[in-house]
């Protein structure tokens, strides 16, 4: 009787470390996934030479307000994946933001040469070229961006551009 006791305390011993190794890992893994920022840092630092994932960080410091480290992640994803477009879209809204509108219209230009079908990059290259006063330009590129947007993408571009319109109000 007392070996099984002995074996009945070696798994209950044998479990509880278990359940607090397992615990202590989920609790340190949860602290990657608290915001996008540091879930793409983790990403980044695991898959260094993977374009979306700095694509994806550049996204996060973007929205963090930190336009510089958003613009060097969408470069090295541009570098990794030359033929990815959206990075080249994003690196254009940064550039716009930045009040360097030539370079984001060719940003928004490259990406519509990668993938004709983007919208948001025919939209914001629309948005640039309005703000040169190129207003013919602008419409047609504003147009082609609703054409190819299916109805939510659509709404969602229009979400935006109303609340950029209210920003600068």
């Amino acid at each position: 009787m007392s070996e099984v006791k002995t074996y009945l305390y070696i798994e209950i011993i044998i479990i509880t470390v278990l359940i607090a190794i397992l615990g202590m890992v989920t609790y340190r893994r949860n602290t990657v996934w608290k915001d996008d920022l540091s879930l793409w840092r983790d990403t980044v630092t695991k898959s260094p030479a993977k374009a979306r994932p700095h694509n994806h960080l550049g996204i996060s410091y973007k929205n963090k307000g930190l336009i510089e480290k958003a613009i060097e992640h969408y470069q090295i994803s541009i570098r990794l994946a030359p033929t990815y477009s959206e990075p080249y879209n994003n690196l254009g809204i940064c550039y716009f933001e930045k009040g360097a509108v030539d370079q984001a219209i060719s940003a928004f230009q490259k990406a519509i040469s990668i993938n004709y079908k983007n919208a948001e990059a025919h939209y914001n290259l629309g948005i640039a070229y309005g703000s040169k006063g190129l207003y013919e330009q602008a419409f047609m590129e504003i147009k082609k961006g609703k054409e190819l947007s299916t109805e939510g993408k659509w709404a969602s571009i229009l979400g935006e551009m109303r609340s950029k319109e209210s920003r600068h109000q």
